[in-house]
């Protein structure tokens, strides 16, 4: 998939990467998607943009992907409450995971998932709507 290029420090304990998946940041919760200031477009016309990793933690590096048994990477982990079981993007797609974007109250969006176990469509579709009103899941 598309990379894009890793801006400003990264956080001590975390793999010092200058390039990440595009799909893996925007999932990322704590990775922010920065604009080039400049308005600068690449040789397609398109804005270059940049992602901050700065405020990732070790512990989202530490976490396991159920699907590839991998750390690193962009893992969220399921929204059912006590849950622990946790995917990157392309494998939550595999192990058959409802994974959307949701609004939050704050208008900031994140990344929803849904475990298999946890993501019968009627449990999910309410979870997600849940989280879309500001509600506690």
């Amino acid at each position: 998939g598309a990379m894009w290029p890793v801006c400003g420090r990264l956080p001590a304990g975390v793999m010092q990467s200058r390039w990440v998946h595009a799909a893996c940041a925007v999932w990322t919760p704590e990775a922010r998607v920065v604009f080039s200031e400049d308005k600068e477009k690449d040789e397609n016309g398109n804005p270059i943009v940049h992602v901050d990793l700065s405020k990732l933690t070790a512990s989202r590096t530490n976490l396991k992907c159920q699907e590839c048994q991998q750390k690193g990477g962009g893992v969220v982990q399921c929204l059912s409450k006590k849950c622990m079981m946790g995917y990157h993007k392309t494998c939550a797609q595999r192990a058959k995971c409802i994974a959307e974007y949701a609004e939050t109250s704050k208008g900031d969006v994140m990344a929803c998932m849904f475990c298999p176990k946890h993501s019968t469509p009627d449990l999910a579709a309410w979870r997600l709507t849940c989280t879309r009103s500001g509600g506690n899941i």
